[in-house]
């Protein structure tokens, strides 16, 4: 049996279950089962791919990188204390 992992619109891969028995059939009860095990381990996937992805822009900038950025920051915030209310 095999069923898409699929959050929104997004294909991120595929579940496959093997039976060792090579007589056994699934049923279209066990197949529903698969799909929705599928949909909720595509949302957990999906979860899990963001949050490493805002760590890697978050918590992944190299010392120049950091450096620049916190001094964008504080030009930004001196330009909004200068400007007109």
């Amino acid at each position: 049996m095999a069923a898409p992992l699929v959050h929104g619109e997004r294909m991120l891969g595929v579940l496959e279950v093997l039976d060792p028995t090579v007589q056994s059939r699934s049923s279209l009860s066990e197949l529903d089962l698969l799909a929705l095990f599928a949909k909720q381990a595509a949302a957990a996937l999906r979860v899990v791919a963001d949050r490493r992805r805002l760590a890697g822009v978050h918590g992944g900038l190299d010392p120049d990188g950091r450096q620049t950025a916190l001094y964008l920051v504080e030009s930004l915030q001196r330009l909004l204390e200068t400007a007109p209310a």
